[in-house]
């Protein structure tokens, strides 16, 4: 059984009443064809048109949104303009992003753990910490300051 045959069934596990359409099994092919990357809805439609189908951004959004409801796709901003999506990683992993040279640095999930438990007893909020970005400054861009004109920052304005 393949990668996405085995997605597929556990798909139609957690929501049996909705149909695997072919919209959806071709954005998961095009998520799954790389599945380390980070995907924009306009990667994803660019992909999906390789197969000869073209789907506009807002469908791709929702299926996008759907798999991310079914827990099978994370969602973030990495300061890119656009959010980006990628299949939901055992176990997740979260990012750093430097706003001066862009960096991104990856982060194990297990650091989130202290925080999932406090706003689980302090309250009462199951937390769904699943593709999470958090800005700032590196050590290099600590070390060697960047003059302002010459920050990831300001591209990202």
């Amino acid at each position: 059984m393949s990668d996405l045959d085995r997605l597929l069934d556990e798909l139609r596990q957690r929501r049996p009443s909705t149909r695997i359409t072919t919209q959806r099994r071709l954005v998961l092919e095009a998520l799954m064809a790389d599945p380390a990357r980070h995907h924009t809805c306009e990667d994803v439609a660019a992909a999906v048109a390789q197969h000869g189908v073209k789907l506009d951004q807002s469908t791709v959004y929702r299926i996008l949104q759907w798999l991310k409801n079914a827990g099978v796709v994370s969602q973030t901003d990495l300061g890119s303009g656009s959010d980006v999506y990628a299949l939901a990683g055992h176990p997740p992993h979260h990012h750093l992003v430097c706003l001066h040279c862009g960096a991104i640095i990856d982060v194990d999930d297990a650091i989130f753990a202290g925080l999932r438990r406090t706003l689980q007893l302090a309250y009462r909020f199951e937390p769904r910490i699943e593709h999470f970005a958090i800005f700032g400054m590196c050590q290099a861009c600590q070390e060697h300051p960047r003059t302002e004109d010459d920050t990831f920052e300001d591209e990202m304005a």
